[in-house]
């Protein structure tokens, strides 16, 4: 667990679900996405198959997009 999260990394939720195995939701900027591989490729889940699902927080994008419509009208 010394690699696992990354220093760029901030765990939001980690729990393990019954018959999947540990679920860790982190926010990591997406250029650390790499980092992140590397960190689990190199922690202790090397016998066990990983999965990345990356996502996008768009709300402050949308917020933003929001109030500068608002502001225009």
């Amino acid at each position: 667990m010394e690699k696992f999260p990354p220093a760029s990394a901030r765990v939001i939720n980690w729990y393990v679900m019954m018959g999947i195995g540990q679920v860790v939701t982190l926010k990591i900027p997406a250029s650390e996405l790499r980092n992140l591989n590397i960190a689990v490729e190199q922690s202790v889940w090397g016998a066990f198959s990983t999965e990345f699902y990356p996502t996008y927080d768009l709300y402050p994008v949308i917020k933003e997009a929001k109030e500068n419509l608002n502001k225009g009208q």
